[in-house]
């Protein structure tokens, strides 16, 4: 019985092995080319090779903006992953060892895991940032997304960056306007979801999570059940291990390509990771090009920073053939010409182990360097610039004196309020701007590998609602719109003797003139009770009188109550003002962020004073409703409020009796009528149409005049170059590697 079951077992043996040897002469011989391709592909892996970025140079050739090479730690997860599968909590491990050299040796990482960990507190990053936002800009806890996006809007609108008009545009369009000011709200307009929000929700769905879970609970769950970190080790050692495997996870990148963990490490970092190769499987050191700035700050708003992909964008740049990683322009030169400074990347196509490391290169294609940017800019010039306006403002906060190889000027009055400012420098013939600086400025350098939370809050403004307030990445000379003031008083000037001023023309200067209850007055007076005499066209402007332009821009002299016969008014003023191009751009748009003010109208005035007067009431009558709380009636004080702006709107705004007698009936309490009837007719109301006053302000540059500096030094340009309204532009040329003009 035994022999014939071997016979069996030995036939089945045979017939196991000759099926096996078919195979292997199969697949050696007559299938040979098809399984070595198969083989030689899964061996092969493309290693993208990253193009310098263009440089950025001054007229004269100085470099403003390059490039230096810097080591980087990169994780291939393809790589990387296999290995741990390998050995008992491998990528564990190496992600732990990772780390752990790189804070030995006092090197930056990347740590974008969304839980933070302090004092046994486990919080969602996301709802952190969410609450910041909020906090810093004056936001209710209990906003919701929209309702957030619009409180940033009115806030810009009652600072003057929007329009009420523009409140009314397509949202995306207007959060597009919002971004180009420098503000990025958090929202994502179409779905009126906070980013953050989204992001989490996101987040918790690739862990099999829903939204709602607390943050220690999903920590819990991506340590034990989806890593499954040795229990043996702290939270605090095992979110370092979370932070790379996520890192790996989350990002958007082909098996092959590397992530890139830490920039900008020591040698000895270097060393060490190199030294540990055996045992950190797809952790490799490569050297990229990192952006550097050798003058620092100087021209940074005409320069602009490079940074991370905004997550808003991501998805349809690596749809034009940007990797994830990329560092690209997010403002100035770097922004509005990223598609020239861009290069084009190569790759290597390489052989290698079972472990990852490279055994030879196969092919490799070169990475072509971006085309070379030369701006208009002198930076000799642009650094006296930037000195000269730094020193100014320092001497008008502290009262002292301004020094210069021209002469040192003694301001006798302090200014403590003035904390920023603008100057731009041009060749009033072609319109080349020589220097263009904006104070405060920042440094681009802190940008170039990604800034930190700390750097990036030290630049934002502290208030939000003041324009005035210190902005270092804000160029007020292309952004900044504000009352031109004496700079204007030529536009005036222009009007009245295109209409038949003669620039002799005298008047006695009393220092003042006193309209209803409100003074007019010259500077001299204001400081003094002084006055400039006998005043003509030239002594006007020299010394600066407002007297002699309220009387041209009214075409009365007060004094003597004698008519100028030349036509003047308002309208006429701001007809010169359009042909001076401050209605109209000035030739920078595509090349850096340009807000533009426009010449004013009285129908804009009545509209920035109903928004005016609509944040006036809202900060103040909170309390002043009978029977409505502000926080759970919002709606109904809202429309309560409108109901009082609407007022002026009416051909004749009410006076004190009759507000008091509306607020009365709006449900006002008794013991605060009178003082908002008070407030609303005499600080609104009786200001919001126009009058004599408003063309006396408007004569001199002030009320609803307001221009940005680029606009001015243009219009300034047209009077010394003999009437020619020239472009402005800060970019001369564009040039490949090669030399060739693109």
């Amino acid at each position: 019985m035994i022999k014939p079951r071997l016979k069996v077992i030995n036939k089945f043996i045979l017939i196991i092995l000759s099926v096996v040897l078919i195979k292997i002469v199969y697949m050696t011989t007559i299938r040979y080319s098809h399984y070595s391709d198969l083989a030689d592909q899964k061996a092969y892996k493309q290693i993208m090779v990253q193009a310098p970025r263009g440089e950025i140079r001054d007229r004269k050739g100085v470099l403003l903006a390059g490039n230096e090479p810097q080591f980087t730690v990169q994780i291939v997860a393809d790589t990387f992953n296999k290995a741990g599968k390998n050995s008992k909590d491998g990528a564990n491990k190496m992600a732990y060892s990772v780390i752990n050299i790189l804070e030995k040796n006092g090197e930056t990482y990347t740590d974008e895991f969304p839980i933070s960990l302090v004092n046994g507190s486990y919080t969602f990053i996301f709802d952190q940032k969410i609450s910041e936002f909020k906090s810093k800009n004056g936001i209710p806890a209990s906003y919701n997304a929209k309702k957030s996006f619009y409180y940033v809007v009115d806030s810009m609108i009652q600072s003057g960056l929007l329009t009420l008009s523009d409140r009314n545009m397509d949202p995306v369009k207007l959060q597009a306007k919002v971004n180009k000011l420098g503000y990025y709200p958090p929202v994502l307009v179409n779905s009126w979801t906070f980013t953050q929000q989204k992001n989490k929700e996101d987040w918790l769905k690739g862990y099999g999570l829903k939204d709602g879970v607390s943050a220690l609970v999903a920590f819990r769950h991506i340590r034990n059940d989806y890593y499954k970190i040795d229990s043996s080790m702290t939270d605090k050692e095992a979110r370092k291990i979370m932070l790379v495997r996520d890192l790996l996870k989350s990002k958007i990148y082909t098996q092959y390509n590397p992530v890139t963990i830490a920039k900008g490490i020591k040698k000895e970092t270097v060393v060490q990771i190199e030294e540990n190769s055996m045992k950190l499987s797809g952790v490799s050191v490569a050297i990229e090009q990192k952006r550097v700035y050798p003058f620092g700050s100087l021209a940074s708003h005409v320069l602009g920073y490079v940074g991370k992909i905004p997550s808003s964008k991501a998805e349809d740049l690596i749809k034009e053939g940007y990797s994830p990683q990329d560092m690209i322009g997010l403002s100035g030169i770097e922004n509005s010409y990223e598609n020239k400074l861009k290069g084009k990347d190569g790759y290597k196509e390489v052989k290698v182990d079972s472990v990852g490391r490279v055994i030879s290169q196969m092919k490799s294609v070169d990475p072509t360097s971006g085309k070379s940017v030369y701006l208009t800019i002198d930076s000799k010039v642009q650094k006296t610039a930037e000195e000269s306006l730094k020193n100014a403002i320092e001497s008008a906060r502290s009262g002292g004196t301004f020094k210069s190889q021209f002469g040192d000027i003694n301001i006798k009055e302090s200014a403590p309020k003035a904390k920023s400012g603008a100057i731009v420098a041009i060749d009033v013939t072609s319109g080349d701007v020589l220097a263009m600086a904006s104070y405060p400025n920042y440094d681009p350098n802190k940008f170039a590998n990604g800034i930190s939370s700390e750097d990036y809050n030290n630049y934002l403004p502290k208030n939000l609602n003041d324009m005035l307030a210190p902005n270092p990445l804000l160029n007020l000379a292309t952004q900044g719109v504000f009352q031109p003031g004496s700079t204007f008083k030529m536009v005036t000037a222009m009007a009245a003797l295109e209409s038949g001023l003669d620039p002799s023309y005298t008047i006695k200067d009393p220092g003042v003139i006193r309209l209803g209850n409100r003074n007019f007055a010259d500077y001299i007076w204001h400081h003094g009770g002084k006055n400039h005499g006998m005043v003509n066209l030239y002594k006007a402007i020299q010394e600066s009188c407002n007297i002699y332009f309220y009387v041209l821009g009214s075409n009365r002299n007060w004094m003597t109550g004698q008519s100028l016969n030349l036509g003047m008014n308002a309208n006429k003023i701001l007809e010169y003002a359009k042909k001076f191009g401050l209605d109209s751009d000035t030739g920078l748009e595509g090349q850096l962020e340009e807000r533009n003010g426009r010449v004013p109208s009285e129908e804009q005035k009545i509209e920035n004073t109903k928004v005016q007067l609509k944040y006036a009431l809202e900060r103040t009558m909170r309390t002043h409703f009978e029977g409505i709380d502000y926080e759970e009636n919002r709606d109904e004080f809202e429309e309560k409020i409108d109901k009082i702006v609407s007022w002026i709107d009416e051909d004749k705004t009410p006076g004190r009796i009759e507000t008091m007698k509306r607020l009365k009936k709006l449900g006002v309490k008794e013991s605060y009528i009178e003082s908002d009837a008070d407030y609303m007719v005499y600080s609104y109301f009786n200001f919001a149409k126009w009058g004599v006053g408003d063309t006396f302000n408007l004569a001199i540059g002030q009320g609803e005049n307001a221009y940005n500096p680029s606009q001015v030094v243009r219009y300034v340009a047209a009077l010394a170059n003999g009437g020619y309204l020239v472009n402005l532009n800060v970019v001369n040329k564009v040039e490949t590697s090669n030399g060739k003009i693109a």
